[in-house]
């Protein structure tokens, strides 16, 4: 068995012929109630497959001290408004490597272009991973207080719906959206090849993976009961192979706190009602996206 290793930024974009998910090791310099400091080394150490991924992930001491960080993901909590009632949106999560069946967020992993825009990898796997049909159209979310402006929205999500043959060709539906602002949101103060970077957004700490995603929340407004609408995931395993995890609706309450019930499920687009009292274990980004919510 050959011995795995992890390779240096420099050396993983000589050897890859598309660009492809990837973590990278950083170093958090500064924590403070308003901003975290991180610092990536110009050629930082790299994993995109599950094995190099763990060797970076691997919280032992010999592997440095807590501020020594997994980088380069993220995602979104996305909340949908309906005439009746709220909903935030989850995924179940099946993975080899860590949180298998548990309730989740839409995060994934960067590419190499976003190592030091965090922003743009929650915003495009957030975006991605979770494709919504109403009348035949897809939903395009238009955000009027539009942070993300420097971020194609459109293209994000039509390389989602063209995942899937039964979205692929039908036309976008933009639909009134806004990017919650949350009290314990913080400043991602980064550095890298010399060059300081700044974006604004909820850290998710996951010691056991010595993980630090960078999350943003957002609610899309719509004018139809949740019942009527196909959720669909969109997330693709291997680089081609659509994952068809099963979507679930929590049910929120006025305040958007969670009522502890799952109203709806959804799997390959097709709608169900859970049984009565289904529960699912929660990852800490989905723990942290509802806690933060229940705080604004």
């Amino acid at each position: 068995m050959s011995e795995i290793k992890v390779n240096n930024l420099d050396d993983y974009i000589t050897q890859k012929e598309r660009e492809e998910f990837l973590i990278v090791r950083a170093t958090i310099i500064k924590k403070t109630e308003k901003s975290i400091e991180i610092e990536i080394e110009d050629n930082p150490e790299t994993a995109s497959k599950i094995a190099e991924r763990r060797l970076i992930s691997d919280p032992k001491k010999e592997n440095g001290d807590s501020n020594v960080i997994r980088f380069t993901a993220g995602g979104l909590g996305i909340i949908i408004r309906t005439p009746a009632k709220n909903y935030l949106m989850t995924t179940l999560r099946i993975s080899k490597s860590s949180f298998d069946r548990h309730l989740t967020s839409f995060t994934g992993l960067g590419y190499v272009s976003e190592i030091a825009n965090p922003e743009k990898t929650a915003v495009r796997r957030g975006l991605e991973d979770l494709i919504i049909v109403t009348n035949d159209k897809v939903i395009l979310p238009k955000f009027e207080n539009n942070s993300f402006k420097d971020i194609n929205i459109e293209a994000i999500i039509r390389d989602g719906a063209n995942l899937r043959q039964e979205t692929k060709d039908l036309p976008l539906k933009e639909t009134k959206s806004e990017i919650l602002k949350l009290r314990n949101e913080k400043d991602f103060k980064i550095t890298w090849r010399g060059k300081k970077y700044k974006y604004h957004g909820l850290p998710v700490h996951d010691h056991g993976t010595r993980g630090l995603d960078f999350i943003k929340i957002i609610s899309i407004e719509l004018d139809t009961k949740i019942e009527n609408l196909k959720f669909l995931d969109g997330r693709i395993m291997g680089g081609k192979n659509l994952l068809k995890r099963d979507v679930y609706a929590l049910e929120l309450d006025e305040n958007l706190k969670w009522t502890g019930k799952i109203s709806y499920g959804w799997k390959n687009g097709k709608i169900f009602v859970p049984p009565e009292g289904t529960s699912f274990p929660q990852t800490p980004i989905l723990k942290s996206v509802m806690s933060s919510i229940n705080n604004i």
